[in-house]
């Protein structure tokens, strides 16, 4: 049985309570920043096979999420909460210390397009956000040793 969708241009793919850190090293290991560049990793509402799934449970469970986009040498990851545990919205995950946010961000994360702008505390290789990607899908959130800021709009901007 899934309990977990793994959303990329292209291709969807259901997981289930037995697969490893290579469902997500491996993929993250393949990204160029252009032709693949970006995956969400989301919770479905309940254990079932992927055709038990209709659109509004998929609907459903990719408002909270953990997305990871880039090249496998610099990625942005980001985390979706939908409320309800103490925190909601869209966040930057980044490692401590918090970056300073007094200036804007400064680093350009090619992703397929478009850019994204993050602190060099938030940039990530393959390996690092393979981790936090099975960190998110064992227990729905990213660990408590990396700081989250919260996401602007600002930070994306087309090349």
């Amino acid at each position: 049985m899934q309990t977990h969708l793994i959303d990329s241009p292209g291709l969807r793919s259901f997981i289930g309570p037995d697969d490893d850190l290579g469902s997500f090293l491996i993929p993250l290991q393949q990204f160029d920043g252009h032709k693949l560049y970006t995956e969400l990793i989301c919770k479905l509402p309940h254990p079932g096979w992927s055709e038990d799934f209709t659109q509004t449970d998929i609907e459903y469970a990719k408002e909270a999420f953990l997305q990871v986009a880039g090249s496998a040498s610099a990625m942005t990851v980001e985390v979706r909460f939908r409320g309800g545990r103490g925190i909601e919205g869209l966040f930057t995950v980044g490692r401590p210390p918090a970056a300073d946010t007094t200036s804007p961000p400064s680093i350009t994360i090619a992703v397929a397009d478009h850019t994204t702008l993050v602190y060099p505390n938030e940039v990530f290789d393959a390996t690092e956000a393979a981790n936090l990607c099975f960190y998110y899908y064992t227990h729905d959130t990213v660990p408590d040793s990396y700081v989250l800021r919260p996401f602007t709009s600002g930070e994306s901007s087309s090349d």
